[in-house]
């Protein structure tokens, strides 16, 4: 900002020279020999209107072999305002300005794309983390399935011994368990991949730390009102509100080449005070005195011939600004499509909640009755151990829900460029 802001900031210059010319003279009046020194002090710089102005004060000593001198040496003292103003070409704040108000809006651009990879890397994290608590879900209910064929087994055996079961129902048993082991160390492979994941996310390379989450799953709220979540998008979005600066920035542009495809047409003037005497004291209280003072008015017209490299920044402004109008009504559309499919799949997460847990009630009951019954001889090994298969399915499920419900509120706040937190 302060690069581009700098153009206006006025500068100040020192300048001392010294000149000495020895020539024929060409009449008796002219000096052969002359010598000029000058010191000056000029103040100058740009407005935000295109006003170019330059302060200046000038002081000059002259010596020359004139005769006809009427001092010599004579010092002259000037202080002059100079000033240009374009017309056309260059002329207003809004075409001056046009730099400093693109590069702001670039700015607030890398902000909000910065702010998006922030929400995105954040989104995908807390994906991560519900995945994570996912997994250990299935090791825990992997682990009670194994809880369970171990005490069947045991029960197995002890019907065996008192004749209430054949021999054979035992290699069913420990089939059940081995099957069982197996799916537990899938479960625990799972979660070592999910803590994994979570961990390169996060830049963790301790090996064997470990992640626990501690959050519960969110309970389900009332679903928000698909317009109502997509009028809060359009207002948060980084990249919807990147596109409409971006698209601001081109309409800027073409203002602005616009403007440099007119003529230069440039009002110029000038007045200041002179003093002139056989001193430089007395040349600089004559000219503060302001009765000798010279003032100039005039106007200049540079007409530029094809002018063909505005006319292409003009083009491609143009077609640059139409490029973004394309864009900020895809993001639109794509917003409002995206916010639909995660607010469904929110009010399917809450629905799959209420059924699995009333699945998992269920299966609780139905392996309760089940175990009864083949503790007394009224049910088989197999119908025993499929309703516990059952229940910890069940039982996996239900965390699944609970977790899955929380990441389609994640995916809502990201996709309103909220923070999902």
């Amino acid at each position: 900002m302060l690069i581009i802001e700098g153009v206006f900031d006025p500068a100040i210059s020192l300048g001392v020279t010294n000149s000495y010319t020895k020539e024929t003279s060409s009449t008796s009046y002219d000096s052969s020999q002359s010598s000029t020194s000058t010191f000056s002090t000029p103040l100058s710089g740009t407005l935000l209107t295109g006003t170019q102005y330059q302060l200046s004060f000038e002081n000059d000593r002259y010596w020359g072999d004139s005769a006809y001198l009427t001092f010599n040496p004579y010092y002259t003292s000037e202080v002059k305002l100079s000033i240009t103003q374009p017309v056309l070409k260059g002329f207003g704040t809004s075409v001056q300005s046009t730099n400093i108000n693109v590069y702001k809006n670039s700015f607030e651009i890398a902000k909000l794309t910065y702010d998006s990879t922030v929400n995105d890397k954040l989104a995908e994290a807390s994906k991560k983390y519900w995945d994570l608590a996912s997994a250990i879900s299935n090791v825990e209910a992997a682990k009670i399935g194994l809880n369970l064929a171990n005490d069947t087994c045991n029960i197995v055996k002890t019907k065996i011994e008192i004749g209430l079961s054949a021999p054979v129902d035992i290699y069913t048993a420990e089939a059940e368990i081995a099957r069982r082991e197996g799916n537990l160390l899938d479960a625990e492979k799972t979660l070592v991949d999910a803590e994994n994941a979570l961990k390169t996310l996060l830049n963790i390379n301790e090996k064997n730390m470990r992640i626990l989450p501690i959050s519960q799953p969110v309970k389900p709220v009332v679903p928000p009102e698909l317009d109502t979540l997509v009028e809060t998008a359009l207002k948060q979005r980084q990249d919807y509100r990147s596109a409409k600066l971006e698209k601001q920035n081109r309409e800027l542009l073409k203002h602005y080449y616009k403007n440099q495809m007119l003529p230069e047409v440039d009002l110029t003037g000038s007045y200041g005070y002179i003093g002139l005497s056989e001193n430089h004291g007395t040349a600089l209280d004559k000219m503060t005195q302001g009765t000798d003072f010279a003032w100039q008015i005039g106007v200049t017209v540079s007409l530029p011939i094809g002018n063909r490299k505005f006319k292409g920044y003009y083009k491609k402004a143009s077609y640059e600004k139409d490029q973004y109008e394309a864009k900020v009504l895809e993001i639109e559309q794509t917003t409002q499509s995206s916010l639909r499919d995660a607010l469904n799949a929110m009010i399917f997460a809450e629905k799959k909640i209420k059924t699995t847990e009333k699945t998992r009630l269920a299966a609780e009951k139905q392996l309760e009755a089940e175990q009864g019954k083949f503790k007394v001889g009224l049910a088989t090994l197999n119908d025993v151990l499929k309703f516990q298969s059952d229940y910890v399915t069940a039982i996996y499920q239900e965390k699944m829900a609970k977790n899955e419900y929380s990441k389609a509120l994640i995916e809502i706040k990201r996709l309103q460029g909220i923070v999902p937190i």
